[in-house]
């Protein structure tokens, strides 16, 4: 009987623990994120140039919490298909650059 509760407490104390706190546990601020998107955007790179600018400003902002080397995945969820770059992932919040030459629709997370 306690074998089978083992997995419960578990979860327990799983959700207690990132639950408190939560909000410092987030590390970006969209108000950070929108001045450095709206800044590239208004420079007239290109795509590509553009991609790779963000995610340096991005961590010159945040330093330690990008992925600066481009490596793009290729993604089909909830009828959104298409390539992203996950520049922060974690149990809390990520920031993805997501591209896609087709229109989307649907739900992705």
């Amino acid at each position: 009987r306690i074998k089978n509760l083992l997995p419960l407490e578990i979860c327990a104390a799983s959700d207690k623990v990132f639950h408190r706190g939560r909000r410092a546990q987030h590390n970006f601020r969209l108000d950070d994120l929108g001045k450095i998107v709206t800044e590239e955007i208004s420079r007239n790179l290109t795509t590509r140039e553009m991609m790779r600018t963000l995610a340096k400003e991005v961590n010159k902002k945040y330093p330690g919490h990008i992925a600066t080397e481009e490596d793009w995945l290729f993604n089909n969820a909830g009828g959104a298909m298409g390539s992203m770059w996950i520049l922060h992932g974690s149990i809390s919040e990520y920031l993805i650059i997501f591209g896609t030459p087709i229109g989307t629709d649907g739900h992705t997370g």
